[in-house]
């Protein structure tokens, strides 16, 4: 998985102030019925045992390990406007 922030998505971030106890994450929605569908999230939360943390320009984003799973092979961009956003080429849609 390599992750890429946008020049947007880092300005934002390093204006922001982070505890050790509410971190920026990317985390997975996983929706079904008879197909499934994965929507990516970009949140601030507490860190979790199975977390793993990569740091980009000195700010730490914590992945957990099902959302690890789905991205891993992914270039992964968070992008910033009007609020930050995941944008991957992962097209997993559903399908019944």
């Amino acid at each position: 998985m390599n992750i890429l922030l946008t020049k947007p998505a880092l300005n934002q971030l390093k204006m922001m102030h982070f505890s050790d106890s509410y971190l920026p994450r990317i985390d997975a929605q996983i929706s079904g019925g008879c197909g499934m569908g994965v929507r990516y999230l970009f949140t601030f939360d507490q860190p979790r045992k199975i977390d793993t943390t990569v740091t980009i320009d000195n700010i730490p984003i914590q992945i957990d390990y099902t959302t690890k799973r789905y991205l891993e092979d992914e270039q992964v961009t968070i992008d910033y406007r009007d609020c930050f956003e995941v944008i991957t080429a992962l097209d997993i849609g559903d399908y019944c």
